[in-house]
């Protein structure tokens, strides 16, 4: 109950305002297993949410339709970034196993139909999550990006081939790999940049420096747009033309307020989706068709916000 008397107060905080996106709805998601679910990501068709548990452990899938959700896997760290392959019916990511004092990391594939398991890649000591290129998965090992070509049921690897372009954050740099060559870009020099990510167009990438804050840059690293600090978590929308994100605060070790923001890719236009004093909202991820929302508190309840952009 206190959730809904939550959700009904920040649709009325928002409604007297000039609205860019017109929010019809934020519930939290009937889970049918009381557990935390965090970092909800639409699959490919946008009927249905990936989700993780604590620390990123295990993958979830659950369908709006009927309500369901059901238990891919338990691995440690599979949660982090998991990436689609085409077919939109296999799902790439990366766990972990301890040896000792020391981590390994494994590379699997999994069908969403029967969580039939594979594992492409075992026991690196040096192998990034893996990242979108083309619509397809490709994965950094001690800094050679493999692709994943999927021919039918089977899985191929190969370089970064002609009018093949991903950027990713590898050692604190932003690195752009395109038509087979890599560059390492460091628009303010050496520092820590973070949620790197390619637009739609494959024209811009966005990126949080570690001080500076957030921006978008060409492909080369020119500065086009500052979308300002305290702008976490940046999502591109499927069209390119806004970036979702969230604002918070924390005090050195936990959250300590968040709402969620969207702003114009060219910083001209933003908008508060969320104004809750006693609900921590971050992480938020865009559906593919765009009208929707996904986010997660704090506590780890997942909620849905639908709307329509005017």
């Amino acid at each position: 109950m206190k959730y809904f008397v939550v959700l009904i107060l920040l649709l009325m905080l928002q409604q007297g305002t000039a609205q860019v996106f017109e929010i019809k709805s934020i519930d939290p998601i009937p889970l049918t297993i009381q557990d935390s679910f965090y970092f909800p990501r639409f699959t490919p068709r946008g009927d249905q949410l990936v989700l993780t548990g604590d620390d990123y452990k295990g993958l979830w899938l659950y369908s709006f339709a009927g309500e369901q959700l059901i238990q891919l896997n338990d691995y440690n760290g599979a949660g982090y970034e998991p990436v689609f392959l085409p077919d939109q019916e296999r799902i790439v990511f990366r766990t972990f196993t301890y040896k000792g004092p020391k981590k390994y990391y494994d590379l699997h594939v999994q069908r969403l139909s029967d969580q039939k398991d594979e594992v492409l890649v075992r026991d690196q000591r040096n192998l990034l999550a893996p990242v979108t290129i083309n619509r397809s998965a490709a994965y950094l090992q001690n800094g050679l990006l493999q692709v994943l070509q999927p021919e039918g049921a089977l899985l191929k690897t190969a370089g970064v081939q002609n009018d093949q372009i991903t950027v990713l954050s590898a050692d604190q740099k932003m690195v752009v790999y395109e038509n087979g060559a890599r560059r390492e870009l460091q628009p303010f020099g050496p520092a820590i940049y973070i949620w790197v990510s390619l637009s739609p167009d494959r024209r811009r990438i966005l990126f949080t420096h570690g001080t500076e804050g957030t921006f978008i840059a060409d492909l080369d690293g020119n500065i086009l747009v500052n979308l300002g600090k305290n702008v976490d978590a940046p999502r591109w929308s499927p069209d390119g033309n806004w970036v979702l994100y969230m604002r918070d605060e924390d005090d050195g070790h936990i959250y300590t307020s968040s709402d969620i923001f969207v702003i114009s890719s060219d910083g001209t236009n933003g908008q508060q989706l969320t104004r809750t004093d006693n609900v921590i909202e971050i992480n938020p991820e865009w559906s593919p068709g765009g009208n929707q929302i996904a986010f997660h508190s704090l506590e780890g309840i997942v909620y849905l916000m639908t709307f329509q952009p005017e």
